[in-house]
């Protein structure tokens, strides 16, 4: 089941390829994890998950997602994570002032 709105030290990597029920494997930093997916996207499978996630997303120098895409065939996209940390205090930042 997707995660609920507002929640709290998540991650989502959007893929449009990905294969809905496929497993996903998210790598960060020598870290790997094994992500619930959708339609489309990927999360963490619980709230432990999600804040290793996070936790390594603001050190880790890239982020690579391994999944099958809806003809079944294995894909990888990495993407680079300079300037994450910041970027996350910025958003939690902004989102405290919200009422």
């Amino acid at each position: 089941m997707a995660p609920a709105r507002r929640a709290r030290a998540s991650a989502f990597p959007a893929v449009a390829r990905i294969a809905q029920g496929t497993q996903v494997t998210l790598s960060l930093g020598g870290q790997r994890f094994i992500l619930a997916s959708g339609e489309g996207d990927a999360w963490g499978r619980d709230e432990q998950d999600n804040a290793a996630i996070v936790a390594a997303m603001r050190s880790a120098p890239r982020m690579t997602v391994t999944a099958r895409d809806r003809q079944g065939k294995r894909f990888v996209n990495a993407w680079p994570l300079s300037g994450a940390a910041s970027a996350m205090d910025a958003a939690l930042i902004g989102c405290a002032k919200l009422p």
